[in-house]
């Protein structure tokens, strides 16, 4: 089987596009749709207009996390075209409260998290919850010509399966320690009001000290032909730089490094997600690597960061910045 690549040009955001082919089969693969690059209804429009025509079939939506700059361009493009199966990570109640005081600039410019999950469920799209502490984290989703997405944890590949290897990090520990300190706090979860500016301080000020500011409920693919090295790794923000972190990614993806052609760079190259092993391991050969960094080309966050680009730099290694610029755009064809 063939793949088309695109990682489009949206800025602060994300939005990737698969096309897997061989001479009797199409599949569309989306991996996150959002931004939050000015005017980024008018870009996301713009790239999701030339990449589908009205009633295309996605097979398959990946959602990497639920932050806007991800998910903002998805209702739009649920409009647009049908969509046959949406893979996300499960999120717990408590940390979608979490998310959505992230989000809170007063009633009008609220994000309500749970509220965008229910328009994602509707009777004519398969939702898939990945759940990391569950064997389903463990199990690989495969294409072939009888089913477009089908789980299995003992499967037998044949040379024209295309694979879809899934990776969630395990914040239950995390999540406990939160939900204890909430009721030592005597704070109901289910009723705070996050129109309070005291109330959301001081929940912002427990998650950073309990999550570390990690970015819960985190969806990892590794997205191969089972029989060749085509491989993509789309990490969306995960967080490689702790050793927790790093350890369980690599130990779920340490006997595919070799098939790698394409990595997209966590978390729009901030030096907070950053880890050196992603360009130095010898698993693989980094100069052989598509390394995709997707940023605004103004942004407030300083993506990517100084010192992650140094990396790159000093060691003669190619990274492709891809903004909100047309002609940034980057196509790979295997």
């Amino acid at each position: 089987m063939n793949v088309e690549r695109k990682f489009h040009s949206v800025g602060q955001g994300a939005f990737y596009t698969e096309k897997i082919y061989d001479d009797f089969n199409e599949y569309k693969i989306v991996y996150d749709c959002g931004s939050t690059t000015t005017n980024n209804s008018s870009i996301l429009r713009r790239e999701i207009d030339n990449q589908f025509d009205s009633g295309d079939i996605i097979d398959i939506l990946f959602i990497s996390h639920l932050h806007k700059d991800h998910v903002n361009g998805i209702e739009y493009i649920m409009q647009r075209c049908t969509i046959r199966n949406i893979v996300l990570p499960l999120v717990h109640p408590t940390e979608i409260t979490i998310l959505s005081n992230n989000y809170f600039r007063g009633q009008n410019t609220f994000y309500d998290v749970s509220s965008f999950l229910n328009r994602l469920d509707r009777k004519d799209i398969n939702i898939i919850y990945i759940d990391p502490s569950s064997e389903m984290e463990k199990q690989i989703f495969i294409l072939n010509n009888s089913n477009p997405a089908i789980t299995s944890t003992n499967s037998v590949l044949n040379n024209f399966d295309w694979i879809f290897k899934l990776h969630t990090h395990n914040y239950t520990n995390q999540r406990r320690l939160f939900e204890q300190e909430l009721t030592r706090q005597k704070i109901d979860i289910n009723s705070i009001d996050l129109s309070n500016q005291n109330n959301r301080d001081n929940l912002k000020k427990i998650y950073e000290r309990i999550y570390r500011n990690a970015n819960i409920g985190l969806l990892v693919v590794f997205s191969n032909c089972s029989a060749n090295a085509k491989g993509a790794l789309y990490l969306g923000d995960y967080d490689c730089s702790s050793s927790e972190t790093w350890n369980s990614f690599f130990g779920r993806y340490s006997n595919d490094f070799i098939n790698l052609s394409t990595m997209q760079i966590p978390h729009h190259g901030s030096k907070h997600n950053f880890n050196l092993n992603l360009l130095f391991n010898n698993l693989f050969q980094s100069n052989n690597i598509n390394y995709i960094i997707s940023h605004g080309i103004s942004n407030p966050y300083r993506h990517p960061h100084t010192q992650v680009l140094n990396s790159f730099y000093q060691n003669n290694i190619n990274a492709r910045s891809i903004t909100e610029s047309i002609y940034t755009r980057f196509i790979e064809n295997l």
